[in-house]
């Protein structure tokens, strides 16, 4: 049964296909938010902020697997393609 997931993870793990923000950016720029927290920056102070790159990642030995093929122009956008 195809899965697409929010995250490259799962398609590094068998997932279809995952388009959703990359967790290791995430992580740096909440580290650096809790940086400025710890050095005494009011929270209030803080900008809200949202991803503002997607990955598309695609597994195309799942896709293989299960009978899919996946769309060329798919294939050519991924930032990451497992074989």
């Amino acid at each position: 049964m195809p899965c697409v997931a929010g995250w490259p993870e799962f398609v590094q793990r068998g997932a279809l296909a995952s388009y959703g923000v990359n967790l290791d950016e995430a992580y740096v720029r909440m580290g650096q938010m809790a940086a400025r927290l710890l050095s005494g920056a009011d929270a209030s102070d803080l900008a809200i902020e949202q991803p503002t790159r997607i990955h598309l990642a695609d597994n195309l030995g799942t896709a293989k697997a299960i009978g899919i093929a996946l769309p060329g122009a798919v294939v050519a956008r991924a930032d990451e393609v497992i074989e």
